[in-house]
């Protein structure tokens, strides 16, 4: 997360997504942050991975809401 605001000083516009390890009854607090709108929850399928990539690179601020996979 660190990383993440210290590259987004230097470019506003950068795209990330976020993704954790961490089970469902205990995720980290990114994903209730603003920073955590692209976060991607594992396990997930390749095909997840490569349609939310799609997905944040598309919009128009590369953030897109957070959704269930």
């Amino acid at each position: 997360l660190s990383f993440f605001r210290a590259a987004r000083k230097i470019n506003p516009n950068i795209r990330v997504l976020f993704m954790s390890g961490y089970s469902e009854d205990h995720q980290p607090e990114l994903h209730e942050s603003a920073e955590g709108r692209n976060y991607l929850q594992k396990p997930f399928t390749v095909s997840a991975l490569c349609s939310r990539i799609r997905e944040i690179l598309d919009s128009p601020s590369g953030s897109i809401a957070t959704t269930s996979v």
